[in-house]
C-alpha cells in the first residue's frame, strides 16, 4: 500500500463538536456563558496534514463529526466503537483526545490514570490490547503550559517565514517557522506500532474505562519501519544548478525555513580588502541558500529555471551529506567538511566551487555577512 492510507471514520461517528448532557452533567470543559462553546469546536477539522502526514477529519459542521465514548453516559453514547479496517499496517496513527479531570478546564492531575484502551482485531481472530494513559498515549483537549504528553505529539504544522517579513509576530522571523495553531490545544497523536504486520487487521476498537469521555477523530495506517512523526533537526544547504536564473524549492513533509543567497568566495577571497558584508571577493547566488527542517522520508523538490525539477530524499542528502542529480546538486556543507562551527557554509560553497575536497577552513566566514572569523 501507499505509505500513508487515511480512513474515513464517518460511518462511526457518535458525537459532535458541542457538548453533551448525561446524568452526570456536561461532558466537555465549555465557556461558563455557553455549555456548547466547547474546546473541541476550536480542534482542526477536514482533511489535514499534520507534520506531513494526512489525516482525515470530518468536517467540524457536520452533526456528527468524532468517535466519542464513554461510560456511564445512558443511551447518549456508547462505552466502544469499532472502526472497520480490512488492511495490513506497520503503524496506526491516532488523532485523539481526552476530557480533562471532572472540573477543571486544563487538567493538572490524573497522570498516568487509565481512560481506556484500543483493540485490535485481525482477520484470524487474534487481537492485542493498548491502554490509553492520560498525560501519555493520550491527553486532555487543552492543557496548560509544560503539561504535554510524554508519549504522543501535538497536531503541528509548520510554515516559513520569509527573512526580510515584517508582519509576522516579534521573534517569528529569527526563527524562521511559524505555525498556526498553538500546542497547548488540539488532537494528540499516537503512533501504535502494530505488534503483527504481517495480519491484516479487520478493526480497530475503541473502548472508555470510564465516564471520561475520549474522542477519537482520525486514524492513519503507515507503512514506514520508523516514527513518522520524528524530523531531523534544521540544517543549511548548498544547491548548485546550471544557470543564473531563479530556483524554486519546495519540502514534501518538511518546510523551507529559509532561502536566501548563497555567497561563494572567489580564489581572492582571502586576499581582498573589500571582503564582508556581502562585497568582495565573493558571488552571490540568489536562492541557492537553504535551511531545512523535515522527516528523513520527506522529499527536497528544485526546480530551476529550465523547467526541470529534481526531487532527492532528504534522508539520503543527510546521510551522505550531498546528493546529485544531472547538474543539479545539493550538499550539507558540515556533513561535507566535518566543521560544525556556525560560520561553515561560505568556506565550505567556495570548497565547493572550486572542486575540491572539503577541509577544515583556516577561517571562518558567516554565510550572510561574509565577516572572516579567524
Amino acid at each position: 500500500m501507499a505509505a500513508f492510507t487515511p480512513l474515513s471514520l464517518k460511518a462511526q461517528c457518535t458525537a459532535g463538536v458541542g457538548n453533551v448532557k448525561t446524568a452526570r452533567g456536561w461532558l466537555w470543559p465549555s465557556s461558563p456563558s455557553d455549555p456548547q462553546d466547547t474546546v473541541l469546536k476550536r480542534l482542526p477539522s477536514g482533511k489535514c496534514l499534520f507534520w506531513g502526514i494526512p489525516f482525515e477529519l470530518v468536517q467540524a459542521e457536520a452533526v456528527k463529526s468524532l468517535v466519542v465514548v464513554a461510560r456511564s453516559a445512558g443511551r447518549v453514547l456508547p462505552s466502544r466503537v469499532r472502526v472497520p479496517v480490512g488492511r495490513k499496517a506497520k503503524r496506526l496513527l491516532l488523532a485523539h483526545v481526552c476530557a480533562p479531570v471532572r472540573g477543571e478546564y486544563a487538567t493538572l492531575e490524573g497522570t498516568g490514570e487509565r481512560l481506556g484502551s484500543y483493540r485490535l482485531i485481525y482477520t484470524d481472530g487474534s487481537e492485542v490490547e493498548q491502554p490509553l494513559r492520560r498525560r501519555f498515549e493520550i491527553h486532555d483537549a487543552a492543557i496548560p503550559w509544560g503539561h504535554h504528553p510524554f508519549r504522543c505529539r501535538h497536531c503541528r504544522e509548520f510554515l516559513p517565514v520569509p527573512l526580510h517579513d515584517r508582519s509576522a509576530p516579534y521573534g517569528y522571523v529569527q526563527t524562521g517557522v511559524r505555525t498556526e495553531s498553538s500546542d497547548l490545544q488540539g488532537w494528540w497523536l499516537y503512533d501504535w506500532v502494530n505488534p503483527s504486520p504481517g495480519k491484516t487487521i479487520a478493526a480497530i476498537q475503541l473502548e472508555a474505562a470510564g465516564p471520561t469521555p475520549l474522542a477519537l477523530g482520525a486514524l492513519t495506517l503507515c507503512d514506514e519501519e520508523k516514527d513518522p512523526f520524528v524530523w531531523q533537526p534544521r540544517e543549511e544547504v548548498a544547491v548548485s544548478a546550471p544557470g543564473e536564473g531563479p530556483v524554486a524549492v519546495r519540502m514534501e513533509r518538511g518546510v523551507v525555513v529559509r532561502q536566501d543567497k548563497l555567497f561563494v568566495p572567489g580564489g581572492d577571497f582571502l586576499d581582498t580588502d573589500e571582503a564582508g558584508w556581502g562585497r568582495g571577493g565573493q558571488e552571490q547566488k540568489e536562492g541557492r541558500y537553504l535551511e531545512i527542517h523535515g522527516s528523513p522520508e520527506g522529499a527536497l523538490h528544485i526546480k530551476t529555471g529550465q523547467g526541470q525539477e529534481r526531487s532527492f530524499r532528504w534522508g539520503e542528502v543527510l546521510e551522505k551529506g550531498k546528493a546529485q542529480q544531472g547538474r543539479l546538486r545539493v550538499e550539507v556543507p558540515a556533513a561535507s567538511s566535518g566543521c560544525t562551527c556556525g560560520w561553515r557554509m561560505r568556506t565550505a560553497a567556495s570548497q565547493w566551487a572550486a572542486g575540491s575536497t572539503f577541509a577544515r577552513p583556516r577561517e571562518r566566514t558567516s554565510p550572510r555577512t561574509g565577516i572572516r572569523q579567524r
